[in-house]
């Protein structure tokens, strides 16, 4: 039986599912599972934990579908392999649109961008959510009529193809992880006899709702909250729960296709439902705040007319007054009303948009934050020293890529040094193998008289500049005739030659004398970074030819793909995060920033491989693609209201 338990932002349906499966557990169930999203698995864990006590909260499994997979093939096995990472994607797909370069058309031109290998990547990642295979692409092409889109999708899934034949004939792409489980649950009943509850999720990928079709038919009962008024809406409708309403059809759909009774719907809040919320465990404390959530998006809106201080709406003049605002206000409830950093989340519709005017003022202010978000590597010294030593051995001595190596400060030469070197080498524009010969003109230039003073300089000179071209100019050497593994060999070789990983330690060192730990961490954490670069391009490339030059790109290319996460530096800190990605645990307090027309709700704008018409198209003719933006405007809409609700 699929129950679904439905209700607006902050009626009780999460309340209600924990109560129920206390209530299963109370009457002797054991065989009990929660299925929740990821970011969203510590909160429930806890709150189970706190309702069961440690003897009985093992009797409820509390899973993401990620976790899902790992339990049922612990049981049943499943497809093993070395994990493929962003880089080794990056790397194969660079291949694959190289392997069919010649069968391509549309993307021939730009194959090797940057830009349409991300582009690409993400089309086969949403394809994958989508449950939609190459194969499957290839065969809907044949009957279209639009001669571009046809030559398009028929290019897109040559690509694709290409790109997963490389995976599997090397790596397990965690991204198949679903539709593994999915083949799995096929022929092993492992939710038979079970009862499981879904929880808190605001949609589900075409992957996931495969899942939950074998859930269906196999489980004994299947409880599902949405946050919706209703199951079902008028043709056309727009409204705020338009998203949610169309999933539930959707799983209403694999019922039907299972043959599973589907029962009536419970709204809550209900009287007399188990699930129903006492007044003093209700999210919204204010009256101020249920109609805020009553009103948003509803053309028949009443207005609300007390005086309250529940909702606050301030106008700024631009992004640093706001900014400053939020952090005086956070200032004054830590210290008036006895909140916890913790206690108080920022939303914005994209955090990176916030992050450094918001830092700026919380650390004025001196209150901690925490933002999560990932920083990109591109600029980091490690990764500079690298780029530049593979400029280096793809095209010669080049003046500026040898200084970009030196003022790293990692290849083991003292500032003083660096600065002579690069004094002279602009002096007489040393460039090309002039840094393999000795060096003979006069540190002072054209005219002067080369005294003794001058050739002990030069000597120093020659000494530093074979210090800096002998690790190069073996480095340069070990890129003939190399393939993927001896090229990441060889700078691995170049790194210890200069005692790169000891000159990381030191700067490490050096950043936390300067007050600056966070910056010191990465260093180290850069380090173990670059080595799993290093690890899946020869995991990737293996035995296959390599230039130096050939390198490079795809070196760049991996490291755009490369960030380091920001690392909490403490338990009470504000959470500031991107709306359509953060997960409050009901906090306090809750700030709504840049919420102006176009920018939150995001106004959505067509880009990538595919635009809105070609998705359409693609939509109709049965390919789960990600909607058009008509679409995302609702999803918009929804991401809006959920944020406005969250306090």
């Amino acid at each position: 039986m699929l129950h679904f338990i439905l209700g607006r932002a902050g009626s009780g349906k999460t309340t209600h599912v924990h109560t129920l499966l206390e209530d299963f557990v109370r009457a002797g169930r054991q065989d009990l599972i929660l299925l929740v999203p990821e970011q969203y698995s510590f909160h429930s864990e806890r709150a189970m934990l706190e309702r069961l006590g440690e003897k009985d909260a093992g009797s409820v499994d509390v899973l993401s579908f990620s976790r899902l997979a790992h339990s049922v093939f612990r049981i049943f096995g499943g497809k093993s392999g070395r994990p493929i990472d962003d880089a080794g994607r990056a790397i194969l797909m660079s291949l694959a649109l190289d392997g069919v370069g010649d069968s391509l058309e549309v993307y021939a031109r730009h194959r090797q961008s940057p830009a349409v290998i991300s582009e690409m990547l993400g089309l086969g990642i949403e394809l994958k959510q989508g449950a939609v295979a190459p194969a499957e692409m290839m065969a809907v092409s044949d009957g279209m009529q639009d001669c571009l889109l046809k030559k398009k999708t028929r290019e897109i899934a040559l690509v694709l193809s290409a790109y997963e034949a490389l995976v599997a004939n090397s790596f397990f792409d965690g991204q198949d992880e679903l539709t593994n489980l999915y083949d799995t649950l096929l022929g092993h009943a492992f939710f038979a006899g079970k009862v499981v509850a879904i929880d808190a999720f605001r949609g589900f990928t075409g992957q996931e709702l495969k899942i939950i079709e074998r859930i269906l038919a196999q489980a004994e009962s299947v409880y599902i909250t949405l946050c919706a008024d209703s199951l079902y809406s008028q043709a056309g409708d727009t409204g705020v729960f338009a998203h949610t309403k169309r999933t539930a059809n959707q799983i209403m759909e694999l019922a039907k296709k299972q043959g599973v009774p589907v029962a009536k719907p419970l709204l809550l809040p209900e009287e007399g439902t188990p699930g129903k919320i006492a007044p003093g465990d209700a999210r919204y404390k204010r009256d101020a705040l249920t109609a805020l959530e009553a009103g948003l998006y509803n053309p028949e809106a009443v207005a609300y007319e007390e005086a309250t201080d529940a909702v606050t709406l301030t106008a700024a003049g631009d992004i640093i007054s706001e900014c400053e605002f939020v952090a005086l206000t956070v200032k004054r409830l830590l210290r008036e009303e006895g909140l916890r950093c913790r206690d108080i989340a920022v939303i914005a519709r994209t955090a990176e948009t916030y992050e450094a005017p918001l830092k700026s003022a919380l650390k004025k202010c001196e209150v901690p934050v925490f933002i999560d978000k990932r920083q990109p590597v591109v600029t980091q010294p490690l990764i500079v020293l690298v780029r530049s030593a593979a400029e280096i051995a793809a095209n010669g001595f080049s003046l500026d890529a040898v200084m970009r190596c030196l003022k790293t400060g990692l290849a083991g030469f003292a500032v003083e040094d660096v600065s002579m070197l690069e004094n002279y080498a602009l002096l007489w524009n040393i460039n090309g193998n002039r840094w393999l010969r000795d060096w003979d003109a006069h540190p002072g230039g054209y005219g002067s008289e080369l005294m003794e003073a001058d050739k002990a300089v030069l000597k120093s000179l020659n000494i530093l500049r074979e210090q800096v071209t002998a690790p190069l100019s073996k480095l340069r050497g070990s890129f003939e005739n190399a393939h993927g593994q001896s090229a990441a060999m060889a700078i691995f070789e170049y790194l210890k030659d200069i005692d790169a990983g000891q000159n990381l330690k030191n700067l490490a060192i050096a950043l936390e004398d300067e007050g600056e730990p966070v910056l010191a961490l990465e260093q180290e954490r850069l380090w173990d970074d670059l080595m799993e670069v290093l690890d899946s391009v020869a995991a990737a490339l293996k035995d296959k030819k390599l230039t130096a030059k050939r390198f490079r790109e795809l070196f760049d290319l991996v490291i755009a793909t490369r960030s380091l996460g920001s690392i909490p530096q403490g338990l009470d800190e504000i959470t500031i995060g991107s709306a359509g990605r953060i997960r409050t645990a009901s906090p306090k307090v809750v700030f709504v920033v840049g919420a102006n027309e176009g920018v939150f709700p995001r106004t959505p704008v067509s880009s990538g491989i595919l635009n809105d018409l070609e998705r359409q198209a693609l939509i109709d003719l049965g390919l789960k693609v990600a909607d058009p933006a008509e679409f995302k405007i609702i999803e918009e809409r929804f991401i809006a209201y959920t944020a406005l609700c969250s306090a």
